[in-house]
């Protein structure tokens, strides 16, 4: 007795999938399956490169605030208004710690010094500064170097003060000058004619002091991405300034 219709229909309709069917379904299931674990995977790097840049990030600011707040008292001397003279016929004291100021230069280091017991005199306890050795920076005080930034957190692999010696604005002190002060008030004084036309207005030797600024330029990378760079730059005025010139003697 042959099946019926129906019957053939029955089992057509309960064959299942075909081998083709089920490997369609299988690459497009695995395709979506990939295509979430990519998700994911650029997610966790992404979160992770926004910590390593964040890290670096700080790492190298709060790096460069140190040297700044330091580089700001180099050239400091207790005596420097010896200086300028303010008593017609004695000469000007030079600044013992100028030499050691932020001229003191090259790539990758400084070198400076400032007063601290008031002799006059640059003692090795005296003289500080920064050098990047490696991708490691130190700061040497006394003559003794110690490490300022941690290898194994943030790599510095530039270190830089620029400016040093260029930017430098001078401004006029002649007005503490007894015979210029007394010239500008009308009257003579104890002043010579000759003292008082020897310093005109923007002569080269009237008493001056010179503002500084610097610019100190740290870079550093992550040591387990050197991908994640960055640079930090601190502008810095340095307090204590410059002099030349005299007061008419």
């Amino acid at each position: 007795m042959l099946p019926s219709k129906t019957s053939q229909a029955r089992s057509r309709s309960q064959r299942g999938l075909s081998i083709i069917e089920l490997m369609v379904g299988v690459a497009i299931g695995m395709f979506i399956i990939g295509g979430a674990i990519k998700l994911f995977v650029d997610m966790f790097g992404n979160n992770r490169r926004l910590l390593l840049e964040t890290r670096v990030n700080q790492d190298l600011r709060a790096t460069a605030d140190i040297v700044a707040r330091d580089m700001r008292r180099a050239g400091y001397w207790r005596g420097a208004a010896s200086a300028i003279n303010v008593a017609p016929g004695t000469v000007p004291l030079a600044n013992p710690y100028s030499a050691y100021g932020a001229a003191s230069t090259t790539s990758g280091s400084i070198a400076y010094a400032y007063d601290r017991d008031g002799n006059d005199v640059v003692d090795n306890a005296e003289q500080a500064g920064y050098s990047l050795s490696g991708n490691t920076l130190y700061t040497t005080f006394g003559g003794a170097a110690q490490p300022l930034s941690d290898p194994s957190t943030v790599r510095i692999t530039r270190f830089d003060i620029v400016n040093a010696a260029s930017s430098v604005q001078w401004f006029d002190l002649a007005q503490h000058c007894p015979c210029v002060a007394i010239a500008a008030s009308g009257t003579a004084g104890g002043c010579t004619v000759a003292q008082i036309l020897a310093y005109p207005e923007g002569h080269a030797s009237r008493p001056q002091i010179g503002m500084r600024w610097v610019d100190i330029i740290i870079e550093g990378e992550a040591p387990s991405m050197p991908a994640v760079r960055r640079q930090v730059v601190e502008s810095v005025r340095l307090r204590n300034g410059q002099t030349r010139g005299a007061c008419p003697a």
